[in-house]
């Protein structure tokens, strides 16, 4: 049976449709919420989480909303 790592897939998924899903590193502050942060490869832009306040399941629905992962069905 083969484990998939949610962090991993959507970091990938994200990378492959040009966008970047970084977890937070160091200690948490108020620039530094501990979760992750969504940008755009190519710009640099933030996305979501400019303080890394998203949780793994918020990216996910970031992602949604830039059709990077589907909604099913």
């Amino acid at each position: 049976m083969t484990v998939i790592n949610p962090e991993a897939r959507l970091r990938k998924l994200a990378k492959a449709s040009g966008y970047d899903l970084r977890k937070a590193t160091g200690p948490t502050s108020p620039r530094n919420m501990g979760g992750f942060r969504l940008s755009e490869i190519a710009s640099g832009q933030i996305i979501a989480g400019e303080r890394y306040q998203l949780s793994i399941r918020d990216a996910a629905i970031e992602l949604q909303k830039l059709h990077v992962l589907g909604f099913g069905g």
